[in-house]
């Protein structure tokens, strides 16, 4: 790709890329994103042109972008060809390590002409990563179990971003195995795998039921040890800059617990 070209009229097809745009200094260059992109209040503003499942190839047409930023996993294979017949650029993007969100950032400041603010972003997002691996690099590994919705529970895999961040404090997600980023699992399977620490994501008006809902299993060391924390679901459920700014957050959280049961050994 011609770095000469800048990209004035963006589109972007996920509610993260969305907010990965702003984080760039470029969300002034959107002129279409999905639903559910509200982040930053801005980005509310904007029209919509389909959401997770279906794209409205009209309205792009209409809004005639200059750039198309899809989400490899999550956009239909089908949209995405449509869209190139049509003879759009679009730009396919995955974000399959922490890292891959700052350098996310820059790509976009370098394709919509704003380096300077995605360099600033960039940097500062890498230095609280680097800084956050380095503090908790030799730490005992401490057992995690991470909800993200309760009818059917559900839970997600190692290669999922919010894993990628348990990881980074040095808790393992006991369901890191699992085949699908996101996987529907049952009370019995968490009994087994029996998490020192249980973390409720999903929307907060659900967690404080999530919470009642699990002291009955007083069986879970989780439980006995009352090792089970209420996380702010706005960070942690977009693999943005938002989640690397709440690492720190997330790490205190589990090494609240690795303290616990090192004093309670």
């Amino acid at each position: 790709q011609n770095n000469s070209v800048n990209y004035e009229r963006i589109i972007s097809l996920a509610p993260h890329i969305t907010e990965l745009v702003y984080s760039a200094g470029a969300g002034e260059k959107l002129v279409g994103v999905v639903e559910y992109s509200d982040f930053p209040i801005a980005a509310r503003k904007l029209p919509i042109v389909g959401n997770s499942t279906t794209i409205n190839i009209e309205s792009i047409i209409k809004l005639a972008p200059d750039l198309i930023i899809a989400w490899k996993s999550g956009n239909r294979i089908q949209d995405i060809e449509r869209l190139q017949s049509l003879g759009f650029e679009v730009w396919q993007t995955e974000i399959q390590h922490l890292e891959d969100i700052p350098n996310f950032i820059k790509t976009i400041g370098e394709k919509a002409d704003t380096l300077k603010i995605a360099h600033v972003k960039s940097s500062e997002l890498l230095n609280i990563l680097n800084k956050t691996k380095q503090q908790y690099a030799n730490q005992t590994v401490i057992h995690a179990f991470y909800q993200i919705w309760h009818q059917p529970l559900m839970t997600m895999n190692g290669k999922q971003f919010i894993s990628l961040a348990l990881e980074t404090c040095q808790a393992n997600n006991i369901f890191a195995g699992l085949p699908l980023l996101a996987s529907e699992v049952n009370v019995e399977s968490v009994i087994q795998r029996d998490p020192q620490v249980i973390l409720l994501g999903g929307e907060s008006a659900f967690q404080e039921s999530w919470y009642q809902d699990w002291l009955r299993y007083t069986e879970l060391k989780a439980i006995k040890n009352r090792q089970i924390y209420k996380l702010d679901n706005d960070k942690y459920q977009r693999p943005t800059a938002r989640l690397i700014e709440a690492l720190p957050e997330l790490c205190k959280t589990i090494d609240k617990a690795r303290r616990h049961y090192q004093q309670n050994l």
